[in-house]
Order: C-alpha cells, then sequence, then structure tokens
C-alpha cells in the first residue's frame, strides 16, 4: 500500500480520514528509526512513502486425480509470512545538514546488526509494526548534488517471536 500524498492538504482524507487527523501543513507521515542498543534516533527527511506487503506461507499438495472433474491442488495454510516494508524518499540538503551527513546517518542504521524500531503511528497503530530488520537499500544516482534518493526495503520482526525461539 503506497501513501498518497497530496502537498497541499497533506495525506488525503481519502486514505486517513477516519484514522489519522492531519494538520493542512503536514506533508508526509514522519517516520523515525531507532537503534535499541544506544537510542540513537533518525527522522526520515522529506516526504518518505511507505508501502507495506503481506503473504501468507501456504504449502500446497498435489493428489492423483480419480475424477475429470477435480482440478488443482489442496492447500494448506501453513503461517503467516513476515510484512515487508517498503521505504522511499529523498534527502535534500537544508541549514542544519548537507546530504552526505543524511546518508552517512541512514547508513548507521541500514548497517545495524539488529533489528530496528520503527516510529510511526500509521505503521505503529494500524499493522501493530513496531520493529523491522533491513534487508536491503539502494542509494541511486540522483541528480544534483543537494539531494539524494533512496529505498529501504525491510521486513517486520516480531519481538514476541524472539523469546519463544
Amino acid at each position: 500500500m503506497v501513501l498518497p500524498i497530496n502537498p497541499i492538504q497533506g495525506a488525503t482524507g481519502f486514505a486517513f480520514g477516519r484514522v489519522f487527523e492531519f494538520s493542512p501543513n503536514t506533508l508526509s507521515i514522519p517516520v523515525t528509526l531507532q537503534l535499541p542498543s544506544t537510542g540513537e534516533k533518525f527522522t526520515l527527511p522529506v516526504d518518505p512513502l511507505v508501502s507495506i506487503s503481506h503473504k501468507n506461507k501456504i504449502v500446497a499438495k498435489s493428489v492423483a486425480k480419480y475424477s475429470p472433474k477435480l482440478r488443482g491442488t489442496i492447500k494448506e495454510k501453513w503461517s503467516m509470512d513476515d510484512w515487508t516494508i517498503r521505504i522511499a524518499g529523498m534527502m535534500i540538503s537544508d541549514e542544519a545538514n548537507c546530504v552526505e551527513d543524511y546518508v552517512l546517518r541512514l547508513r548507521r542504521f541500514v548497517e545495524a546488526d539488529e533489528a530496528i524500531m520503527i516510529i510511526c503511528p500509521y505503521i505503529n497503530d494500524t499493522y501493530d509494526i513496531t520493529r523491522m530488520v533491513i534487508e536491503s537499500c539502494d542509494f541511486p544516482h540522483t541528480p544534483g548534488e543537494e539531494n539524494q534518493q533512496f529505498s529501504i526495503s525491510a521486513i517486520s520482526d516480531d519481538e514476541r517471536i524472539n523469546l519463544l525461539v
């Protein structure tokens, strides 16, 4: 699910009118990453787009067909898979930080060897996701010296599951 953004009105009422209240000055849903080990936080700048998807792990079994009217496989729901989280955006130099500073800060989270806490009311409240493990991050060539695009691909990490193992 990609969050629809209207730069004049913030997130559209179509998507969130009944769930969240936004100020007309809001351009996006803030996404903050936090390292549990150090407490270091980084709020992603400039309108990150959040996409969340989910799938189930299904086991399908083929059986011998004794009738021409039977087709397909027998499906058995095996388990619910992790949520896939994709975050994409742009880092732009401002008065406080140049683009290199933003990239270096984001790299500390991407290279962390632990699950990252994600602080975002939309993700936390709607999907009950509070932690994620970053699988990959992409910093594609971006024209101009004052900006850098990025995309993060991560999967949810449920702390309750880790306690069972």
